[in-house]
């Protein structure tokens, strides 16, 4: 994941406040609504 982060700063990073940010977090569920499939099959 770390390289992800790292060419994401390079290639948005402006040194000016509002830039945005970065949030990580771990998907507890997903679900397709079409055909209801979950898990990895949803993704």
């Amino acid at each position: 994941m770390q390289p992800v982060v790292d060419a994401m700063l390079k290639s948005a990073e402006t040194g000016k406040r509002g830039a945005g940010k970065i949030v990580i977090s771990r998907v507890a569920e997903a679900i397709r609504i079409a055909t209801d499939e979950r898990a990895e099959a949803a993704v």
